[in-house]
């Protein structure tokens, strides 16, 4: 038993995680170039209209629907079954699960290519003849992206159950990589559908990355069909409610685009927009604890040690909350000026940063209740209970749709926004009640006492960074957008350190564990402990 726990230990999460967040650094960096190579070549405009309303079902059915229920699932049935009944079983099940994911997937480019003309209609009944064209080649175009989205989910689920994280997240790079080679390659000689086909060389690169990681790992995987086996039959029931609950998730995404396709011109690109800089905290920081919590919890559950799996979602609750309290204000307070960073150039222009700034203030007062809900659900999914994880999704969707209708006729595109906030706080209350009634009893005490010192030093480091970008404002450097790097990066350098300093004062573990994996501040660290 010593020996598996060792393998959860909370050093080594932090760790991991921590190694995580230095890699989302390559990450954020080539994400947000790409943001930028496609809103200086096309603008919020009918060209990113029509991408993102024919990304959005694949996006929907291959990255989360099929491909997110089976790596949702397969994980811990995967990790149970070698456990308990050898690699070569385990392996069984994963075969069965891959094929009947290739048949799907196929199924689902095939219908996509076919009936595209459907589909856009279907999501975007307010685009014109022409917006209504090019989203329907571009549709056509994107169809792979099923299968690739799926099949890619379904090799980083495997690769992290054997924690090879890093390469898992490595591969991910892809996809951005591939859509800014299409917006600056392809574009000469394929204009407004560079930027599909580039994202589809991305989607293919990323697939063969994860799945060439996986087979020089060890991969012993075939096609077949075997669904005698009773892991099997609980993976499938799995997989059934987690497919239900994305697609739930999904009709409130495609509902978004489908009230926005209803406003001017460049409403459903600006909210994506809005939609994908809200996320990068999540993706920067967030995501590694998403990352290395679910194996380990599932690992924990298989070897039915319930107080260090509460110990564990505690402290990844503790480490969320203190990484997404202080990117969530630096969002809101700098907001204007990380859309004129990574988008305001080329075709982007002053109608599209308003639009996008209006969403992004009300998207990211949900991001502290969405990073939390993560951490939540993948606890429920590490102990093979899937319903709770469905009926929570429903209650959050049912309060979020309604509240979208009604704030987008009210507020425009701020009340997209503001309604998919409330269902993520929605959606987090049900998970804590659930988590309460079915788990156990959380660390409330801790979790409090961790949350009221991050937000006092989030607090401390709002006003340092509004003071450092007051003391800037005016300053020319080179040029205006170097002036606006300077100023942004000064600002947010020194609310961070005072952020660290006010956590290391209230001596927060949370601060102490991160700091740490800097050789550096380890020594010092090392010498002020008591």
């Amino acid at each position: 038993m010593k020996e598996w726990l060792g393998l959860f230990s909370q050093q080594r999460i932090s760790g991991a995680v921590v190694i995580l967040i230095l890699l989302g650094v390559i990450r954020l960096v080539v994400g947000v170039v790409s943001q930028g190579v496609i809103a200086y070549r096309f603008g919020a405009t009918s060209v990113t209209d029509a991408y993102f309303v024919s990304s959005v079902i694949p996006q929907v059915i291959g990255d989360y629907l099929v491909g997110g229920a089976i790596f949702i699932a397969l994980m811990p049935v995967f990790i149970d079954c070698r456990r308990k009944d050898g690699e070569t079983e385990a392996w069984q099940i994963v075969s069965t699960f891959v094929t009947v994911a290739v048949l799907l997937l196929s199924a689902c480019c095939l219908a996509y290519f076919l009936f595209a003309g459907f589909f856009i209609r279907l999501v975007a009944p307010g685009f014109g003849p022409e917006a209504q064209r090019l989203a329907v080649i571009t549709a056509r175009i994107l169809s792979p992206l099923f299968l690739f989205f799926g099949l890619s989910l379904v090799a980083s689920s495997l690769l992290q159950a054997d924690r090879r994280f890093a390469v898992s997240q490595a591969a991910t790079l892809a996809f951005p990589c591939g859509i800014v080679l299409g917006c600056i390659f392809f574009y000469p000689f394929l204009k407004s559908y560079s930027l599909p086909a580039g994202a589809l060389v991305g989607a293919f690169l990323q697939f063969a990355l994860q799945w060439g990681a996986l087979k020089k790992g060890g991969l012993h995987f075939s096609l077949g069909l075997d669904f005698k086996h009773p892991a099997v039959k609980r993976l499938f029931i799995m997989t059934l409610h987690v497919a239900l609950a994305v697609m739930l998730a999904g009709s409130l995404s495609i509902l978004q685009r489908f009230l926005a396709s209803r406003g001017p011109e460049g409403l459903v690109a600006a909210f994506c927009y809005a939609q994908y800089l809200g996320s990068l905290p999540l993706l920067f920081f967030i995501s590694p604890i998403f990352v290395v919590i679910f194996p380990s919890l599932s690992s924990l559950s298989a070897l039915g040690d319930k107080g260090e799996f509460s110990n564990l979602s505690s402290l990844a609750i503790r480490i969320t909350n203190f990484l997404a309290l202080p990117s969530t204000i630096l969002v809101v307070i700098f907001r204007v000026d990380i859309i004129k960073i990574v988008l305001m150039r080329g075709q982007f222009g002053t109608d599209a940063l308003r639009m996008t700034q209006e969403a992004l203030f009300f998207l990211a007062f949900g991001l502290w209740a969405f990073a939390n809900t993560g951490i939540l659900t993948r606890a429920f999914f590490a102990i093979k209970d899937t319903k709770t994880n469905l009926l929570v999704t429903a209650l959050s969707v049912a309060c979020a749709v309604p509240l979208s209708v009604l704030l987008f006729a009210k507020m425009g595109l701020g009340g997209l926004a503001l309604a998919a906030s409330v269902g993520n706080f929605v959606g987090l209350g049900g998970f804590i009640y659930c988590y309460n009634k079915k788990i156990g009893r959380l660390d409330f005490g801790g979790i409090s006492v961790s949350f009221l010192k991050t937000l006092l030093a989030s607090f401390a480091m709002a006003l340092a960074a509004c003071f450092v970008s007051r003391c800037l404002y005016g300053f020319s450097f080179a040029s205006e957008f170097a002036s606006r790097c300077i100023s942004l990066s000064a600002s947010s350098i020194a609310g961070i350190l005072v952020f660290f300093t006010v956590a290391l004062t209230f001596r927060m573990e949370e601060a102490r564990r991160i700091l740490t994996f800097v050789p550096f501040l380890k020594a010092v660290l090392d010498k002020s402990r008591p």
